[in-house]
């Protein structure tokens, strides 16, 4: 094996265990409402060039990112301010009111966005009041404080969906296959479509997305 190879092996699996060493299990099981099992030691970057070491954690029901102190649970302000948050050794950007996840790449950047929806017994899931009453529920949650606990209550649960984004340009463009992700790299069509059929590509498991991501740099 050539030392490059090498090197973008070894990168590649170190990227991975980081991934995987302080997940709350993603990729496999749907995670409850935060990205981390607990909240982790991480450093707050803003751009006018501040820092702030916090225990932090991201929300994934409010789209907020909540740090611990003194036993109560906040939510940094101003974060179109934040240049970046490092939690655990991975990094978050503040996009479009929300925080999302970068989780491979250098030239060809990969995003993630977590999209959690919050479902309390009894209330009716059918088709045209979902929404509305997820949306109350969260409100509710919110209200109570009960939303920035690691817990919730039993009678809630959360189903969270993983969204990938690769930036081009400065646009986040949305994937969800391969053929979606060629529609962004079309110069690495052949490389993407040989990858992902030699490697059994599962585009709802992260760590398969960011093998395929970082051999396109």
């Amino acid at each position: 094996m050539s030392m490059k190879k090498y090197i973008a092996l070894l990168s590649l699996l170190i990227v991975i265990q980081t991934y995987a060493q302080s997940d709350n299990k993603i990729g496999g099981t749907t995670i409850i409402h935060y990205v981390f099992d607990k909240f982790y030691p991480g450093k707050v970057y803003m751009q006018s060039g501040e820092t702030a070491d916090r225990m932090l954690n991201y929300n994934t029901l409010t789209k907020e990112m909540i740090f611990e102190e003194g036993g109560k649970y906040l939510a940094i302000a101003n974060p179109e301010k934040v240049d970046s948050v490092v939690v655990a050794g991975r990094t978050f950007i503040y996009v479009d009111k929300k925080f999302y996840e970068w989780i491979a790449g250098t030239n060809n950047k990969l995003y993630v966005d977590y999209q959690s929806t919050i479902v309390e017994e009894g209330v009716p899931t059918g088709y045209g009041n979902s929404q509305t009453a997820a949306a109350n529920t969260i409100k509710t949650l919110v209200g109570s404080g009960l939303v920035y606990g690691l817990k919730l209550p039993d009678d809630y649960k959360v189903s969270t969906k993983i969204n990938y984004y690769l930036i081009k340009g400065k646009a986040y463009e949305k994937f969800a296959n391969a053929r979606q992700l060629t529609y962004i790299l079309p110069d690495k069509k052949q490389r993407i479509n040989d990858w992902v059929k030699n490697n059994n590509t599962d585009f709802n498991k992260p760590t398969d997305l960011i093998a395929l991501v970082n051999q396109l740099q």
